[in-house]
């Protein structure tokens, strides 16, 4: 019989062999395997007369048999045929007098969902359940012997599955043993396989799967399962795919997108997660991985950090990420699935060769990238976009489930008040963030309220840090150690700016490390702090010793969170916006503008306004919206006169920047039939409406979907869609009043 192809970068083609053959791989690689795992192979290929045993080892410790068996199956081993071979072995051990204290089945094809699960609890309660029911069907011979000795057949196969350390391997998870020892298999492989040259030429990648596991054993902190619904293609981004949109009703949460995973992973591929910063975008990508390894699918989830990305280094990043230190991870068999993450943090130089690189991957490998909702600094195409989705922002319930296990209970109550007086206030929308309302809890635990303003809490979360930097501080340089609060936030607040505005870079190249401290010095003299860094060594230090940058390879990293550094960003910008030119205020996110807007002073608030209307209009509703009057008025008079305008996009913007502002202007325009520019036009508006939580649009809605939604078909668009739109708080309002309505009725 011809040997079966061995291939690089494919797995081994166990399903090709024969039984025998396949049984006698298993007892020469499980010969190399032993080594690492401590046992060693005993006998091999064995009779049908075995017992169940197929290779027999002995632990080099404790001396304790080791049955091995070879499955040789096209389908996934389910639980009734795990449930068999631990009966078989449990009672044939008691009565041959060989009960083996290790137990590996090997499989050539996968191992369903449910063997996982069974296999991942602590007291195998199910899979002894299985093994119950397997004896009331079977093996009559073995339970009269055991009877004849007085011994309970159960009590038997329980102590045993008690006892012995059973170990389930997929095809998969073999391939991920023989990669620890690949160099040791390597001369084996011509007598099972046709060898390509290139497996020889170039090995396997020193890849551990034990390791990698072992480094990401914890749960993602800070996690909290929200919900993913279909989005529309973030800004800047250009696809292939036009029919990306937001689509509220179609949602997953963290567990479904998981449990989905065959339909998510299966194919090559990209999918996109859009949403604000603070939404848990990164949290989302370690949920990911968490639990794909956790549950010991097939699946080997990698997370590339896109910030310190290079031209032409995404396969040493990979690498890194995997901890190899030599060979290709092209070399591997795994079937990976990449978590990209941050692509918004990228340098704008630097996206096109990404995206390049991407493709390459995307075609082979199921890919998930994170950025934020507002997109890239500058446009770029990425074609074969699979599916765009965003995660949801905490619901109301949610926030107080999270309370709940966070507060102590005599502090709830009063948590509970302030919540409902401002959660639908624009300024506080943060609250509605993981990352916004995990330091707000903590903001209210050690001040009895909540911050009414981002920039406070954020604020709070600057002095809490410098206080703990201040206690890591061992060195002896009295001016660094003797720094006021004010003069550190300035020098963070300069060190962001310069990397952000003046370089136009998300990390530091070491050798510009001497050009920034002198544009930090230059900074701190305008300002007229007297203070500056007499060498580059106290600069260092302090950027080591406070945590702003940190050092990876040959570039500096920031190690906060992005929000704070827009933080920190806007207290430079609130000085010197006016200079910036319309290239550089593009490149701002609109989470630093927000915050200009809640620092600048009421004297400029009219100038600065118009500002950033002439950029961004959405933006600018909400910065208006947070002045309140007479800002909203000169926002609403510049915005209808951009709801007529005979640009679709400016259009657009406009319309959603008039539900945004919420004024009684901008709500007569969005209800208004009049000035109608094309068909799209009208629907538009009744989105607008919506998003601003109209009560009339939302109640239409609610009416005119309820009775379609009494059937048995899955409706989605039209006025279903427009009520998915609306405030999370008003549409559950307005749902509750309608369910008391009906039961009166």
């Amino acid at each position: 019989m011809q040997k079966p192809h061995l291939y690089q970068g494919h797995p081994l083609p166990l399903s090709q062999m024969t039984p025998d053959k396949f049984e006698d791989f298993v007892y020469v690689a499980m010969s190399e395997i032993g080594k690492e795992m401590g046992f060693a192979l005993e006998a091999g290929r064995q009779k049908s007369t075995d017992g169940g045993f197929d290779c027999t080892a002995r632990d080099s410790q404790t001396q304790g048999i080791i049955c091995i068996q070879c499955k040789r199956y096209a389908a996934a081993l389910g639980t009734d045929t795990l449930a068999d071979e631990v009966v078989k072995i449990a009672l044939n051990g008691i009565l041959q007098n060989d009960t083996p204290e290790q137990h590996f089945i090997i499989t050539t094809g996968d191992v369903a969902k449910t063997t996982r699960a069974m296999m991942r609890q602590n007291s195998f309660s199910d899979l002894k359940k299985k093994c119950e029911e397997v004896l009331s069907k079977g093996y009559i011979t073995q339970i009269n012997a055991l009877k004849m000795l007085g011994l309970n057949p159960v009590k038997v196969v329980c102590d045993y599955i008690d006892a012995a350390r059973i170990i389930v391997w997929s095809a998969v998870d073999f391939d991920n043993e023989l990669t620890r020892v690949w160099q040791a298999i390597i001369p084996l492989l011509d007598r099972f396989f046709a060898v390509d040259v290139v497996v020889r030429e170039y090995p396997r990648a020193n890849f551990d799967i034990h390791q990698y596991r072992a480094h990401i054993s914890n749960a993602p902190s800070g996690y909290t399962e929200l919900s993913l619904s279909q989005s529309q293609t973030p800004e800047n981004i250009r696809t292939d795919n036009q029919a990306h949109c937001d689509n509220a009703a179609t949602r997953y949460s963290y567990s479904d997108f998981i449990h989905r995973s065959s339909m998510f992973f299966s194919a090559p591929g990209k999918i996109l997660i859009s949403c604000p910063g603070g939404s848990g975008k990164t949290i989302f990508q370690q949920y990911i991985r968490f639990h794909l390894l956790e549950e010991r699918s097939d699946y080997l989830p990698v997370i590339v950090a896109l910030n310190t990305y290079s031209r032409g280094g995404l396969d040493k990043s990979i690498e890194s990420s995997l901890g190899i230190s030599w060979g290709s991870w092209r070399s591997l068999p795994s079937r990976f699935v990449f978590l990209f993450d941050g692509l918004d943090e990228m340098q704008e130089s630097d996206v096109s060769a990404f995206v390049n690189e991407l493709q390459v991957i995307s075609a082979e490998y199921p890919c998930i990238i994170t950025v934020r909702d507002t997109g890239l600094r500058i446009p770029a195409t990425i074609n074969g976009i699979n599916l765009i989705l965003r995660i949801e922002p905490l619901t109301y319930r949610q926030i107080i489930n999270i309370a709940r296990a966070v507060l102590p209970q005599e502090l709830l109550y009063i948590f509970y008040g302030e919540m409902r007086l401002i959660i639908q206030q624009p300024q506080t929308t943060f609250l509605r963030s993981p990352f916004g309302l995990t330091n707000a809890l903590d903001f209210f635990q050690k001040n009895s309220a909540l911050p009414k303003v981002f920039s406070v809490m954020l604020d709070a979360i600057l002095k809490e840090k410098i206080i703990q930097s201040r206690s890591r501080i061992t060195s002896a340089d009295t001016v660094l150690n003797k720094l006021d609060n004010f003069t550190i936030v300035s020098v963070m607040a300069v060190i962001v700016y310069e990397i952000r505005i003046g370089f136009g870079a998300y990390v530091l190249e070491e050798d510009k490390l001497s050009e920034l401290a002198s544009k930090v010095n230059l900074a701190l003299n305008v300002d007229g702090i007297l203070f500056t860094f007499p060498s580059l060594v106290m600069f260092t230090d302090f950027i080591t010793k406070f945590e702003v940058l940190k050092k990876v390879d040959s570039i500096y990293i920031f190690t906060e969170h992005n929000i704070l550094l827009d933080h920190l960003l806007a207290k430079r910008l609130k000085k010197n916006w006016r200079e910036l030119d319309r290239r550089i205020v593009k490149c701002i996110g609109r989470d630093a503008w927000h915050f200009v807007g809640e620092l600048i002073s009421p004297p400029e608030a009219m100038e600065f306004l118009n500002f950033i209307l002439e950029q961004d209009l959405i933006c600018g509703a909400t910065i208006a919206k947070a002045f309140g009057a007479p800002m909203l008025a000169a926002a609403e008079t510049l915005l209808l006169e951009q709801e007529q305008s005979p640009e679709i996009m400016v259009r657009s913007a406009a319309m959603v920047a008039l539900g945004v502002l919420g004024t009684e202007g901008a709500v007569a325009r969005l209800h208004s039939k009049l000035g109608l520019r094309d068909y799209q036009h009208k629907g538009q508006r009744l989105v607008a409406l919506a998003r601003s939580g109209d009560i009339a649009v939302l109640q239409y809605s609610l009416d005119d979907s309820s009775g379609r939604m009494q059937f048995a078909s899955k409706i989605s668009g039209g006025e279903y869609q427009i009520w998915w739109s609306g405030p999370v708080a008003v549409i559950t309002a307005l749902a509750r009043q309608t369910l008391r309505s009906w039961q009166v009725d």
